[in-house]
């Protein structure tokens, strides 16, 4: 069923707030890609905040025009999908679809724009390799601490030594 002008309008409109209100849109080719499997998807997805939807190519150039974004134009040859994601589910997101597609053998990531500025297919799956949110934290927290705690056994050592001298010397007088 062909869409109206005033439905086409509202999709690019959709698209458009989308854009603007994601950090990072992952450009996926759902070849193969069930819509039982994209349901699964877009449940792991929601819950990092993220969105999954196929999308109309003419329609979503419109769109990343409007919002001044400028994409490869191959990109968008061929069934796509488009994942939008908030700052805080960057890497999560790309980790959940990268896991998807090796899982499933379906799909295939072909890029896709952080920030405003496209990033590659490599890109994206190097994102997905980063260690979560909390994992950073618990290093940088780690990475913290350990000069401290060194810097405390190093004032524990020194009171130890002055116990032992005083230990030693009060059995030499008895």
């Amino acid at each position: 069923m062909a869409k109206t002008k005033d439905e086409k309008k509202q999709s690019v409109a959709e698209y458009r707030d989308r854009l603007r209100l994601s950090k990072a849109v992952y450009l996926i080719e759902p070849k193969g890609i069930t819509p039982n499997e994209a349901t699964e998807l877009k449940k792991a997805l929601f819950n990092l905040n993220s969105q999954f939807n196929v999308v109309k190519n003419s329609l979503f150039k419109l769109a990343l025009k409007d919002e001044g974004m400028d994409l490869d134009e191959d990109l968008l040859d061929g069934p796509n999908a488009a994942v939008f994601t908030s700052e805080q589910s960057l890497s999560e997101a790309a980790k959940i679809i990268s896991k998807f597609i090796k899982d499933s053998e379906k799909g295939e990531i072909k890029g896709g724009i952080l920030d405003g500025k496209f990033v590659s297919k490599d890109q994206v799956e190097a994102l997905a390799n980063l260690p979560s949110r909390e994992q950073l934290l618990a290093q940088v927290v780690g990475t913290m601490y350990a000069p401290v705690s060194g810097f405390v056994n190093v004032l524990a050592g020194n009171i130890r030594s002055i116990l032992y001298v005083l230990n030693a010397v009060k059995e030499q007088k008895a």
